[in-house]
């Protein structure tokens, strides 16, 4: 018999508060993560988390004290040790080039250093997304928890995702690798050409305003990248362009003032207008679409500015919102 008032260090009689607060402290004492070598403070954390189990639990412990522990304790020795899982799965297994796939890790039970593999031939949209679920597993009822990766190809071919790693209760798992074939993709923004170069880099955020602060927000940063796939030739007089409204915004800021003393702002904003006009001009010329004008109408852009999600990166604050700050850089470059 296993006496888990004593392991606990309390009496009999002692409240479920007391019961809880002195599992409180004996867990924190022997936490495995505390003492990742020592075997005996693992065993120890089990014994204390087997009793809070059973002297927590109003039914539980009515059958332990009746039967003296013999019932209870050796029904929970004969359980079978819980047989736990951890696997990788990629939602498409063929996708084109700068689409986005969905890869997630799921694993069973309380896991500990999580190694994710390279992604080296991917561009990661941001931060792994985390979601847990509780289910009965092998008659044990455990909490699964799931990683999820959004990534875009960033070349074509045949792509290896190789494994993924992870420790629960102190054993190592790996999940199997992953094969991905990317194939071409057309440019967005000129019209029987293949995309061929660097993809255009589409910011968005999700923000909710932080409780007790009106003028706080919390947001993803660096959020949610999308990738808009361009050829070189698009890419050339993207750039071609950009320079262009940067070169005429300074013109306009400098000389404006200088010759007919008017604000630096004012200033600026009327070259940037005349160098927009520009640009304008030479896209039509050479059939291409703007960057500015068009990366909103993108499928994958208007499908996340469905969900919420908003243009630019979180200002944090809703004195100045990511779509100004998103919609003042693109008129600039």
């Amino acid at each position: 018999m296993i006496d888990y008032y004593k392991i606990l260090g309390i009496k009999p009689d002692a409240t479920r508060e007391q019961v809880k607060s002195a599992w409180h402290r004996l867990a924190r004492k022997y936490h495995p993560d505390l003492h990742p070598e020592d075997s005996n403070a693992e065993e120890q954390f089990k014994r204390v988390s087997e009793a809070y189990e059973v002297l927590y639990d109003e039914g539980k412990r009515s059958v332990y004290d009746l039967t003296g522990g013999t019932v209870f304790y050796t029904n929970i020795v004969e359980k079978p040790p819980v047989n736990h899982y951890f696997y990788a799965r990629a939602d498409q297994h063929a996708i084109s080039l700068n689409e986005e796939l969905e890869i997630t890790f799921t694993y069973s039970g309380e896991g500990r250093i999580f190694v994710k593999p390279s992604f080296d031939e991917f561009f990661m949209s941001g931060p792994p997304f985390v979601s847990f679920r509780k289910l009965i597993h092998e008659e044990h009822k455990i909490r699964e928890t799931t990683l999820t990766y959004i990534i875009a190809p960033v070349k074509t071919g045949v792509f290896e995702i190789g494994k993924a790693s992870i420790k629960i209760d102190g054993k190592k798992f790996y999940s199997e690798p992953l094969k991905i074939n990317v194939t071409p993709n057309n440019c967005y923004f000129l019209n029987k050409h293949i995309a061929d170069g660097p993809p255009l880099h589409f910011p968005m955020n999700f923000e909710y305003q932080i409780p007790g602060n009106k003028l706080k927000l919390r947001g993803n940063n660096p959020g949610h990248t999308i990738l808009i796939p361009r050829c070189k030739t698009a890419f050339i007089f993207h750039t071609i362009g950009a320079a262009i409204k940067i070169c005429c915004t300074l013109a306009g800021m400098i000389y404006l003032h200088r010759l007919m003393d008017i604000h630096y702002l004012v200033g600026a904003a009327a070259g940037s207008f005349f160098g927009g006009l520009n640009c304008q001009l030479m896209y039509r010329l050479v059939g291409i679409r703007s960057k500015y004008k068009y990366a909103v109408e993108y499928p994958l852009v208007k499908e996340y500015a469905e969900r919420g999600y908003l243009y630019g990166s979180s200002s944090g604050t809703q004195m100045v919102s990511s779509s100004f700050i998103y919609k003042f850089t693109r008129l600039i470059t």
